[in-house]
């Protein structure tokens, strides 16, 4: 266990000081200023609203209407629907601001009727070309 002398000099230490220092700093030179992000959800005068807002109305949907609609549905959405169009699957990866395109295809893109049916029509012409 420390004593008050040895505590006082383990968080007085100027080495830990200047190892804060340089760790708060260069985390620092990682955040993006305000001003060069591009909110979706934001006020008449361009300031971060928040999805609040938004997620209002689907809250009613939901529980007054018994409906399954969440606001994060749409994230599901914009994947699948990407996906679908035959957008690259590492691109929409890193539009959603994944790191591993398994998270992607797993939590995000669902299996449409589209989908199944282009699988389907791909398998029949491979069947007719033998």
């Amino acid at each position: 266990m420390l004593g008050i002398k040895q505590y006082k000099k383990s968080v007085i230490n100027p080495y830990n000081n200047k190892q804060e220092i340089k760790i708060l700093n260069a985390y620092a030179e990682l955040q993006i200023p305000l001003d060069e992000v591009d909110f979706v959800f934001v006020k008449k005068n361009g300031v971060y609203e928040g999805t609040d807002s938004c997620k209002y109305p689907f809250k009613v949907i939901h529980y007054e209407l018994g409906i399954p609609c969440r606001f994060h549905d749409f994230r599901d959405t914009h994947a699948t629907k990407l996906i679908e169009s035959g957008a690259d699957i590492k691109a929409v990866s890193k539009r959603l601001g994944h790191r591993n395109i398994d998270f992607t295809y797993n939590i995000y893109v669902r299996v449409t009727q589209k989908m199944e049916s282009e699988t389907a029509d791909k398998f029949e012409e491979i069947c007719g070309t033998l």
